[in-house]
């Protein structure tokens, strides 16, 4: 049987509706008093105008099993709470207008499970303590989505309180102003979306701001806004397809880009006011522009195991940096030109004994000019103190000759072998 409930009158102070179709809640049909209120099994749910506003000490709303579920602009407005948690799971629709709660006096947290389609129209939370999304196939975001009131109590004597989680969510797009309020954490794990735009984090600190297994299409100009803080970004495991000039111009304590794949790095794509220490491993960079990193004031740099289709001059660079600690080591570099790496040869100038520098492979031919090359290509005198542990490429004849079947030859070995007086070139034994 279907049961149509409008304007229900709730009577206890722990409300369990089940097994309607449609279930309006307007202001007034909540008793003040209620504290719990779970709904479940209906097709339709709409929390009106002030519906939530006159609770004195709401601790937990569940919505589950709903296939439509409609949060009305001031659905809850100068609401007191201690700990309000609203808990949504498995539905079809679920929208939430702009100001739905709107000059809330105390921490919402907010858990949105297994649903379909999500949208937030704006700015719908004044204060935020938590948010965490999973399992929806398509999140809308408004301009300032997770923006909150300035006169929320969210940042305390030891930083920034919310927290943002998203876990498998398609989101189109990341608008200006997503994240414009200062978080303890910005977590996104299998999160696919086609555009991260001009100022989504524009807040004045975040404490984490992590990636994991993402895919994003295009990470626009200023989408990491300069005035921003950020003490730990991780990118892990995910695919950019194109950096946009200026992209990450936040300040950064600790940079770290591991086992992606980019396509297009813009010129100044990482432009940051200052970064203390990047981390790249094991990433694949292919179109990579001129100046493509700048690293502004970076105290350590740990580059390993990463590969580069081509680094034009100037491809990173490091000004203002004074150099505690450089590791370049298991790169892979197809091509190289003058000055590409201007910042290793910078650091090595400057703190010799704390570079370390290990079998970095390049596509260039070996020739006996080689170390001339490689220290115009590293930004230093000389490329004899980066000869031992840089290779170049050799062809079959060479390389079955020195027994380096991936024709990929230690420069100092093919020094020695191939750049003497001598009129014939030895050939090793046969290895099999």
């Amino acid at each position: 049987m279907s049961i149509n409930l409008y304007n229900v009158k709730f009577l206890l102070k722990s409300n369990v509706v089940v097994n309607f179709q449609k279930l309006d809640i307007l202001e007034g049909d909540l008793p003040s008093s209620t504290s719990t209120l779970t709904i479940t099994g209906a097709e339709a749910v709409q929390l009106g105008v002030n519906s939530l506003s006159r609770l004195v000490d709401a601790r937990f709303i569940q919505i589950y099993d709903t296939k439509v579920i409609l949060m009305r602009k001031f659905t809850g407005v100068k609401l007191s709470i201690t700990s309000l948690m609203l808990d949504i799971d498995r539905c079809d629709v679920l929208r939430i207008e702009e100001n739905t709660f709107s000059s809330i006096k105390g921490p919402l947290s907010v858990s949105i499970k297994n649903c379909d389609v999500v949208s937030f129209e704006g700015e719908a939370f004044s204060w935020l303590l938590s948010m965490e999304i999973s399992n929806v196939r398509k999140l809308q975001l408004g301009k300032g989505s997770f923006t909150l009131d300035p006169t929320a109590a969210n940042v305390g004597e030891h930083g920034p309180g919310m927290t943002v989680k998203l876990k498998n969510v398609g989101i189109p797009e990341i608008p200006e102003q997503a994240f414009g309020s200062s978080a303890a954490e910005i977590r996104m794990e299998s999160v696919d979306t086609s555009v991260i735009r001009w100022g989504a984090f524009s807040a004045n600190t975040f404490n984490v701001v992590i990636a994991i297994n993402c895919s994003i299409r295009d990470i626009e100009g200023e989408a990491f806004a300069q005035k921003s803080m950020i003490n730990y970004l991780p990118l892990h495991h995910s695919k950019v397809d194109h950096l946009f000039s200026n992209a990450l111009q936040s300040a950064i304590v600790k940079l770290e880009f591991t086992n992606n794949q980019i396509n297009i790095v813009d010129t100044g794509a990482i432009n940051a006011t200052a970064i203390a220490a990047v981390t790249f491993e094991n990433n694949e960079f292919h179109h990579f522009q001129e100046r493509g990193f700048v690293l502004t004031s970076c105290n350590k740099f740990y580059i390993t195991g990463n590969s580069f289709d081509n680094l034009p001059p100037y491809s990173i660079v490091a000004p203002g940096s004074t150099p505690h600690e450089l590791q370049f080591s298991h790169n892979e570099i197809e091509t190289l030109h003058e000055n590409s790496l201007i910042f290793i040869g910078n650091a090595y100038t400057m703190i010799a004994p704390l570079v370390f520098y290990g079998y970095n492979y390049y596509g260039h031919p070996c020739h006996c000019n080689f170390s001339e090359f490689l220290g115009k290509a590293l930004g230093y005198k000389s490329g004899e103190p980066f000869e031992h542990d840089s290779y170049c490429t050799v062809d079959e004849v060479f390389a079955r000759c020195f027994n380096v079947p991936e024709q990929n030859m230690q420069f100092t070995k093919f020094k020695e072998k191939v750049c003497t007086d001598q009129d014939n070139i030895e050939c090793e034994a046969y290895r099999s």
